[in-house]
């Protein structure tokens, strides 16, 4: 089935001439279609797309709640407009299959990687436990006596019951994608806010998708990375990737020393007095990398940056007690020292869905966040 059909430019085959879809399917015959444009323009996005020129138009087929839904795509000349003005800053950011963690000079927070997909992962589950019942009730025949599959198998027969609830699963899969775009959008546009340079980690993400294949394929940090160096380059930022052999941020330290960690050590601790989460002080380390690790200036400011890492304990502490578990966190690894000045709650505070803290200036820094009103 044809999921998409483009054209080579807008003036032959399929184009958008005056708001409407001019498609020459036969010699002297031409099918136009009126397209629906966006009425609640808010930001004026659409309009100053439309402005532009258009270069060629693309019709995109897809199947929402078992209807066939066609989209015009255009390929437009020039550059997106901007909603927000731009803020110039060094991003460090440490992306893990489960959690992401972010640090510039005044913020900084550590969150579970697209927390929201976790409704329609329930969803889809419940859907294949369905499935599977109704196919070993319908073919009993293909089952040995300990429920495994035969090696020989007869042809499958799929009930009414079985195709309605394959349809279902295929919707769940498409509203489980919509909802992981959203998410990446929504978290580049906020790491927007916080500066324009980003830098982080070059992974290896076939190496992830061995390790950790259903995370990997739930969360796509692949996508979410080339998202942010798509949006970065058009709007006037850059995303830098470095060597992971060559750095090793989660096994070094600001004093030079480099020790190797299991992936269940989630607490970076130093001989030299250095303590943090593993996550946090990775992504503060990617700040200072260019071609390598530049340790002496991530010394420097360790001292100023120090108390705007420990401040996201307190949050951290409220998530392992909410239903966002962040199972990365290590809070259990934590110094005990540390962790009996830091258990003081607010009582009756809401549980947040992620850990900030935004630093106001660099003596001092006060805790927000962003989820509780």
């Amino acid at each position: 089935m044809i999921r998409s059909i483009e054209g080579k430019s807008n003036k032959s085959g399929i184009r958008l001439k005056d708001g409407k879809l001019i498609w020459n399917i036969l010699k002297g015959k031409e099918l136009e279609i009126k397209v629906l444009f966006d009425k609640k323009d808010k930001y004026g996005i659409e309009a100053h797309a439309l402005s532009s020129k258009v270069k060629y138009c693309r019709l995109l087929f897809k199947e929402i709640k078992g209807k066939r839904v066609w989209y015009l795509q255009l390929i437009l000349e020039g550059k997106p407009k901007l909603k927000k003005k731009e803020v110039k800053g060094v991003v460090g950011i440490d992306i893990g299959p489960s959690s992401i963690a972010v640090v510039e000079g005044k913020k900084a927070f550590l969150r579970p990687f697209c927390h929201e997909l976790k409704k329609n992962e329930k969803s889809i589950r419940s859907l294949q436990k369905k499935m599977d019942r109704s196919r070993r009730a319908t073919n009993p025949e293909n089952y040995n006596k300990n429920k495994k599959v035969k090696k020989k198998l007869t042809k499958w027969k799929r009930s009414s019951r079985y195709c309605k609830l394959q349809a279902k699963l295929k919707e769940g899969y498409r509203k489980l994608s919509e909802t992981r775009k959203r998410a990446h959008n929504r978290l580049v546009n906020r790491l927007f806010s916080y500066g324009n340079l980003f830098r982080l980690e070059k992974l290896s993400y076939k190496s992830f998708q061995k390790r950790y294949g259903k995370s990997v394929n739930k969360r796509a940090p692949g996508l979410f990375v080339s998202s942010l160096r798509r949006k970065a380059e058009s709007a006037g930022g850059k995303v830098e990737e470095f060597s992971t052999y060559r750095t090793k941020l989660s096994q070094t330290c600001d004093c030079g020393k480099r020790e190797k960690k299991k992936l269940l050590q989630r607490w970076h601790a130093c001989s030299c007095g250095v303590e943090a989460q593993r996550d946090l002080y990775s992504a503060y380390l990617a700040r200072y990398v260019e071609e390598d690790l530049d340790t002496s200036q991530a010394k420097d400011h360790w001292a100023v940056e120090q108390p705007l890492l420990e401040r996201t304990v307190p949050r951290l502490e409220e998530l392992a007690s909410g239903e966002n578990n962040l199972s990365s966190s290590g809070l259990s690894q934590r110094p005990r020292v540390k962790q009996r000045q830091s258990q003081s709650h607010v009582k009756g505070e809401s549980l947040c869905v992620e850990a900030e803290v935004v630093a106001s200036n660099f003596l001092g820094a006060s805790e927000k966040c962003t989820t509780c009103p």
